[in-house]
Parts: C-alpha cells; sequence; structure tokens
C-alpha cells in the first residue's frame, strides 16, 4: 500500500480502534515479566456469558483431558487441541487448549488467561484462548474452587438454531426487529 492509504489505516485505527491513544500491550517473550491484568475486566467464572469477550480471569487447571490430533482445514497439517476444566473460587468451565498453550499446562497449576473469549459447542459454554490471547503462569495461586457451579453443563440456545435456519431477516427475528413481529 502506498503513503495515502497507510495514513488512512493510521488514522482509521486512532479513531476506531484505539481511540484513548492507549499503549497497546506487548505480549513478554521467554524469561519476561508478565503483563498485570487489566483491573476493569477482570472477571470471575460465574461472571462469563457466551457473548463474553476480552475475558481476563485468573484460573486453576482441574483436570487435563488426553491430547488428540486433528485435521486442518484448507489443507494445513494437523494440530494438537486438549480440554481442561478449570475454575475459580465462583464456578467451573471447560476450556479449550490447542498446541501452542498445551506444554506449559499442568492440572493443579494457576494460570492468568489475557484476552480471551467465550463461545458455545453444541450449545453449552466454552473458554478459549483464541488468536489474540494469551495463557501466562500465575504467580499468586487459586486455592479454592466452587465445583457446584458448572457453567458448561448449563445448555445455551445457539443462535443458529432458529426455526428459520438462523438466517434472520423479516420473519426470522433480524437485527433490529423483535422476534415474533410482522
Amino acid at each position: 500500500i502506498g503513503p495515502a492509504e497507510r495514513d488512512i489505516v493510521s488514522s482509521w485505527y486512532s479513531m476506531f480502534a484505539n481511540p484513548h491513544n492507549e499503549e497497546l500491550e506487548e505480549y513478554p517473550e521467554e524469561g519476561e515479566s508478565v503483563p498485570e491484568m487489566p483491573a476493569h475486566l477482570i472477571v470471575k467464572i460465574d461472571e462469563l456469558t457466551p457473548h463474553s469477550r476480552k475475558v481476563f480471569t485468573r484460573i486453576k487447571i482441574l483436570e487435563l483431558k488426553e491430547p488428540q490430533t486433528v485435521g486442518g482445514r484448507d489443507g494445513e497439517d494437523s494440530r494438537t487441541v486438549t480440554e481442561a476444566r478449570v475454575g475459580d473460587e465462583t464456578g467451573t468451565v471447560l476450556m479449550t487448549i490447542w498446541e501452542e498453550e498445551l506444554g506449559d499446562v499442568d492440572e493443579g497449576n494457576t494460570f492468568e488467561l489475557h484476552n480471551g473469549y467465550v463461545g458455545l459447542m453444541r450449545g453449552h459454554l466454552r473458554l478459549y484462548i483464541g488468536r489474540y490471547g494469551k495463557l501466562y503462569p500465575a504467580e499468586d495461586p487459586v486455592e479454592q474452587i466452587n465445583t457446584e457451579l458448572d457453567l458448561s453443563e448449563l445448555e445455551y440456545r445457539d443462535s443458529s438454531d432458529r426455526r428459520d435456519g438462523g438466517r434472520g431477516g423479516f420473519k426470522g427475528g433480524g437485527r433490529g426487529r423483535p422476534q415474533g413481529r410482522d
């Protein structure tokens, strides 16, 4: 791209993606200190919803299932993935962990999840590290775990599970139009 396009992208970024000109967090290299979690973004497990984004939380790995190898899409190589039950003093949830983070994860260890997100898998809540997230070893362990509340056992209605096939639109309750109105 040329200088004019670069200026447009730069001004768009400063206006919309970083409106307060905040210093962008760079993730530390091996051996560097872990960035502090933004206090206003820290959440507990029982506060997670199917639409939670930018999740910053401290979790303990309670159970780590056997890693599996899965095939990639569009001819990509296969990757390793596992599922872990994680929790804090408010509840537990399942978390998907891909091979990039797998080497550091052991049962009983406490981690800080920075910039993760929540999604639904077959109607059940799942915590993800994601492309922009990072899992860091925590200095302070999570001592007590509330195993009574398992958010992954609760069933949510997936928006793609609607009668109209999830397309929205006039009678399907699309954006901005209350469902059931003609």
